[in-house]
């Protein structure tokens, strides 16, 4: 159970000193919320505030702490979830952290920075676009970002050298865009790579 110490805002009542400066802050900064906003954020974040003495709390900003369940937040009583029987857990759990952090997820996992309809999660280039994720050397670098062509961890004149001879032929690492020839098309992106590492992948 929670004791004085998780009372934030009780101990904040007598603390004129404090008050003054949390106000003094926010009016600095230029915040709409006010020293009672921030001192109830904060037992919010505490043991006791997330458990149970910020249930329904007004926290500024039009946020309203959710509720626990008493003091748990999983209890030992079964409830059907949506896989089945669980422990049953509270109302801040299932209408607000769960549901969050499920968005956050998932906008993780479908972001797309490049635009080549290739989640960064499993981007071979991160920053070229690269549909087709062709990696002709298997080192989890696609060949769009990897003219790295003997792997040695940059793109330089070695590397200029090994592009040269295999200009004109058909496929290989040296294929940047994946075109199935070594062409012009090659040589522009290639400058563009040069003097800097592969990738960066997501494969690696």
């Amino acid at each position: 159970m929670p004791d004085s110490t998780d009372s934030y805002t009780r101990a904040f009542a007598g603390n004129a000193d404090l008050r003054t400066a949390i106000s003094n802050e926010l009016t600095r900064i230029g915040s709409p919320l006010t020293p009672e906003d921030i001192v109830g954020r904060a037992q919010a974040l505490s043991c006791g505030g997330c458990h149970q003495t910020s249930n329904g709390a007004n926290l500024g900003g039009g946020l309203t702490f959710p509720s626990s369940g008493f003091f748990v937040h999983a209890s030992e009583t079964s409830e059907n979830g949506p896989d089945g029987p669980r422990f049953q857990i509270s109302p801040a759990l299932t209408g607000t952290f769960l549901p969050f952090r499920a968005s956050v997820m998932g906008t993780f996992l479908t972001r797309d920075t490049d635009g080549d309809g290739v989640p960064n999660a499993r981007d071979n280039c991160l920053s070229v676009a690269n549909a087709s994720q062709v990696d002709t050397d298997g080192d989890g670098f696609g060949n769009a970002c990897d003219a790295d062509l003997n792997n040695d961890g940059i793109v330089n004149a070695l590397d200029l050298a090994l592009f040269k001879a295999a200009f004109g032929t058909r496929g290989g690492a040296s294929d940047l865009n994946a075109d199935g020839i070594v062409n012009s098309l090659d040589i522009s992106m290639f400058k563009q790579l040069f003097g800097a590492p592969p990738g960066p992948s997501a494969t690696r």
